[in-house]
């Protein structure tokens, strides 16, 4: 039976379901869900598989005449670790849902209903994509993982976004009626290709307790489980290594329950043991936040951004990690840049879970200003800036001071925004301030979203020896669906780096790890 033609069987029998209650004011049993049973699982083939689209940048830009390497994830199905376990637990979620969604029927509550059917449809997606292996791997990042948890061939330890998503029925509508998330460790070799079976974590993994998320009153779409993570090793003092992954969340016990104003979709950390779960999982609280449940949407001054007097944006996603080494401290700190402009940067306290408790620096930059403004005279649009890459640290080779090189984009507000990427650099000390922005626009690969834009995010920066030399890797999401790897080897690399003054760059110095 084909995947169109299974998914109506099971939203033909949901209807039922609910039409029966309706009649009968019958509570149904989890029997009656519309789940399905039984779904052929996937047997892995012996050939190694790729998740990244590699485009090598040549004479400042990519080549079209076939010179990306694709990845199998599109055609191959991809190996799935404990999958008899996770069908379980997605299914249970999905019987859970459809029980909700009765339930709210009976009392009248559409609105509830619906989230709840969307749940449903969602559990139904994810089984049969984890059954047969067809996961779209987006928004990637990359770590060197710990020689302790190797085995052999093995180097690199990603973790991706896999999405499914629900279509409305009327053609008029291009927003998909629900987003479900999960995020995916992979465990690759030196060509980045697939050693282990893919770890998919979902909601479960990190809240035993919670079988819902909370939902945006003012998004037109509902949507479900954890999303763009973020790995991260953190070097300890007697030398061992601690791996954590942070990412986005919005939890709730109830199908229904609207989302706080402030912080509703949050920042969450975690670390991971050797068989790659998370274990410490909690909450990022920022210094002085309050819970807001209801009201208007948080408001700020004029170039301004949270967290003021502990008020958080409504939705909280892509804070970025990265090593600092204070020059009186022996010990460096983590760090998350939390915004572009203003540029704020906050201390990370892992056993606390805390953010900004030692250091919140919030510095505005006049070149990034007067940069943004020639792209804005230049295109006769007005751009928004965001962030999301965990920056690098890089030598100044003339004076020999240290600054940070990241990867910002801008786009539009349209709902055919274009995403643009371009490196920046700031300062290797507080209160971190941007100094340049690059004028070249990093060549990108760029696809269409479901909802209308067309999206290449950049996630991750990576300095790594290459075969040829230095190179240095700038990862991304590409519409929502592929995972690419964009190569800049040191020469090309130079026609895209910020100018400042009498400086000249060097890749002396430049941390091979995907920690900083």
């Amino acid at each position: 039976m084909g995947s169109k033609a299974w998914l109506g069987n099971v939203l033909l029998a949901k209807t039922d379901i609910v039409n029966h209650v309706k009649l009968k004011l019958q509570e149904p049993t989890l029997e009656s869900t519309a789940l399905p049973t039984r779904v052929p699982l996937f047997v892995p083939a012996p050939a190694p598989q790729t998740v990244f689209i590699t485009e090598m940048v040549r004479t400042g830009s990519v080549p079209t005449d076939g010179g990306a390497t694709t990845p199998t994830t599109a055609s191959a199905r991809l190996p799935v670790a404990d999958l008899a376990k996770l069908l379980v637990e997605t299914r249970a979620f999905g019987a859970a849902a459809t029980e909700a969604e009765a339930s709210a029927m009976m009392r009248g509550d559409e609105q509830t209903a619906l989230v709840s059917k969307r749940a449903a449809e969602a559990a139904a997606r994810d089984i049969e994509s984890f059954a047969t292996g067809s996961l779209a791997l987006f928004n990637p990042s990359l770590v060197e993982m710990p020689v302790s948890w190797r085995q052999t061939k093995e180097r690199w330890l990603g973790a991706f976004r896999h999405g499914n998503r629900g279509t409305s029925s009327n053609r008029n509508e291009s927003w998909p009626t629900w987003y479900s998330s999960s995020i995916v460790l992979a465990v690759l070799d030196d060509d980045l290709r697939l050693v282990r079976p893919l770890r998919i974590l979902q909601s479960s993994d990190f809240f035993k307790a919670t079988l819902f998320e909370c939902q945006h009153e003012h998004h037109l779409y509902s949507a479900f489980g954890p999303e763009d993570a973020r790995i991260f090793i953190e070097q300890q003092a007697n030398g061992s290594e601690t791996v954590f992954i942070f990412f986005n969340a919005h939890r709730s016990h109830q199908p229904n329950e609207p989302c706080e104003v402030s912080g509703g979709t949050r920042m969450y950390a975690a670390e991971l043991n050797e068989n790659m779960m998370p274990i410490s999982v909690r909450k990022i609280h920022v210094q002085g936040e309050e819970s807001i449940l209801h009201g208007p949407q948080p408001e700020f001054p004029p170039g301004e951004s949270a967290p003021i007097a502990g008020r958080l944006g409504s939705v909280e996603k892509n804070w970025s990690p990265f090593m600092y080494q204070a020059p009186s401290v022996s010990t460096p700190m983590v760090l998350l840049e939390y915004n572009v402009e203003p540029h704020v940067v906050m201390d990370f306290d892992a056993s606390g879970h805390r953010a900004g408790v030692k250091g919140l620096w919030r510095s505005h930059s006049a070149p990034l200003a007067a940069w943004l403004q020639r792209q804005e005279s230049a295109s006769g649009q007005t751009f928004t800036i965001h962030g999301g890459v965990g920056p690098i640290l890089m030598d100044k080779g003339l004076e020999g001071t240290k600054m940070y090189l990241s990867v910002l984009h801008t786009h539009t507000k349209n709902r055919d925004a274009k995403y643009q990427s371009y490196f920046y650099m700031f300062e290797a000390r507080p209160p971190f301030t941007i100094l340049a922005v690059g004028e070249k626009e990093l060549p990108t690969k760029r696809h269409t979203c479901a909802w209308g834009a067309s999206v290449a995010f950049p996630t991750n920066l990576l300095h790594v020896e290459g075969r040829d030399g230095p190179e240095l890797w700038v990862l991304h999401g590409s519409g929502d669906n592929e995972a690419h790897r964009l190569v800049f080897s040191w020469s090309e690399l130079q026609a895209f780096l910020p100018t400042l003054p009498q400086a000249a760059f060097s890749h002396v110095g430049m941390l091979a790890s995907g920690s900083s």
